[in-house]
């Protein structure tokens, strides 16, 4: 007598074509692939000596998640940075929020802010920081063989996520598995970067505007070098700068 576990032995012989799974063309695989694919466990790998195991699918997730805590923590405080410079140089919160969570370029959102406060047109703004994201056209050549059955719109929004960090891990992440895990790239493209980075995008602005507000509020005028010095403006004398910024008030 043939038992369903006989029956899906066999069936291991006979070779069909993966599709629909969102992921790269791939070569044929058995229809025990297309089961395993269809019960959500991952296809042919590499890692840990488990191919297509929900072990091997599991360490691989384990990984992306570890390097995505590690870069949330750079990103949150190059977004702080933002914020800070964004503000300097005349940013509403709400500007630069929008700014971070409609461009979201990292580099070339500091490259925008600094060519707005040197008065520089908006073509030219567009074109350089075009320029400088240029790379992504690389990103995009790299992952298509991954994405190529994944529908166009969902792959225009999954571009707007796309970061240096986004993409080497997700990349990695396919490569260990052997196909395009569209919930690892989600992890590694919004929890590494876009959370952390426009969480602290808005720290760094509203911190920059406390801070001036509570020097403000003491008739208490400065301004920030590029080296991060704190310079007083003409006004008040610098000793007394020093004793309030020293006092247990101070910021």
């Amino acid at each position: 007598m043939c038992t369903p576990t006989d029956a899906m032995k066999s069936a291991r012989t006979v070779l069909v074509p993966i599709s629909g799974l969102g992921g790269a063309a791939a070569p044929a695989r058995s229809t025990a692939d297309v089961h395993d694919r269809a019960q959500g466990w991952p296809g042919p790998g590499s890692l840990a000596g488990a191919p297509g195991s929900a072990r091997g699918y599991a360490l691989s997730e384990l990984v992306v998640v570890v390097a995505v805590i590690g870069i949330m923590a750079s990103a949150g405080g190059f977004g702080v940075v933002f914020g800070l410079a964004a503000r300097q140089a005349g940013f509403s919160v709400i500007e630069a929020s929008v700014m971070s969570v409609v461009v979201f370029a990292g580099a070339a959102q500091f490259a925008a802010v600094g060519f707005v406060r040197a008065g520089m047109p908006w073509p030219a703004i567009f074109l350089l920081t075009a320029l400088l994201n240029a790379r992504h056209l690389l990103y995009s050549a790299a992952l298509r063989p991954w994405l190529v059955k994944v529908p166009a719109l969902k792959r225009a929004v999954m571009a707007h996520f796309l970061t240096d960090e986004g993409f080497a891990l997700s990349v990695a992440h396919f490569q260990r598995l052997g196909f395009a895990d569209l919930r690892g790239y989600w992890l590694a493209a919004i929890g590494a970067t876009f959370i952390p980075w426009n969480v602290a995008t808005l720290i760094g602005v509203i911190g920059a505007m406390f801070v001036r507000y509570w020097f403000a509020a003491r008739r208490l005028g400065f301004a920030i070098g590029r080296d991060g010095t704190v310079l007083p403006l003409p006004g008040p004398s610098f000793e007394r700068f020093k004793r309030v910024a020293r006092g247990p008030s101070g910021p």
